[in-house]
């Protein structure tokens, strides 16, 4: 029935008849013209945030792995032994398991393994972004640059989980926010 109306616009008479024929086996002869029906109303208590977050992870997911299967030139029909999926945390870890049998059949890999760096096997690099750090930090701005380059992967780890961070540039703290930098992850063999 939402078909029908949503197609009513563009199609009136073939969405009246579809209307019709459906409505016409609950309704009866009470069934009237889809242009004449109400909008159904949307139930917000069926909507599943979690599910639409956990979908987005799966679909971000499988977006990447296809463009580093088309990078190295292995197409979707060859399988995969496994796939390492780097996470930041424990809410992006339950993400990921949750659609993790999605994630395999649509890119065609045997097992994902999710790495959360505690084996310190991914190396990132964080990148400042000059034109909010200029702004934000003056005549400081140098100095705040150098120690984001100079950061070590506990400190990068902790800008990613708080969204921020506080740098020591000479005795004086400075903040430093996700925004501000561009994280970097290096190749793994």
């Amino acid at each position: 029935e939402t078909v029908a109306l949503l197609i009513a616009p563009i199609a009136p008479f073939y969405a009246d008849q579809l209307y019709l024929d459906l409505t016409s086996v609950t309704k009866g002869s009470d069934a009237t013209s889809v242009h004449l029906a109400d909008f159904p109303v949307a139930d917000d208590t069926l909507i599943d945030k979690q599910l639409e977050e956990n979908m987005k992870v799966a679909q971000t997911i499988t977006s990447m792995v296809l463009a580093l299967r088309r990078k190295v030139n292995i197409k979707v029909r060859q399988p995969l032994t496994s796939i390492m999926i780097p996470v930041v945390d424990e809410k992006q870890r339950k993400a990921v398991e949750a659609v993790s049998d999605l994630i395999r059949s649509e890119v065609n890999v045997k097992e994902i393994k999710i790495a959360d760096n505690s084996e310190g096997m991914l190396v990132k690099r964080v990148k400042p972004d000059f034109k909010k750090l200029g702004p934000k930090h003056g005549k400081d701005m140098k100095q705040v640059a150098a120690a984001i380059q100079q950061m070590t992967q506990t400190q990068i780890a902790e800008l990613e989980r708080n969204s921020s961070i506080m740098l020591d540039i000479n005795g004086t703290l400075k903040p430093v926010d996700l925004s501000d930098v561009e994280i970097i992850s290096e190749d793994i063999p």
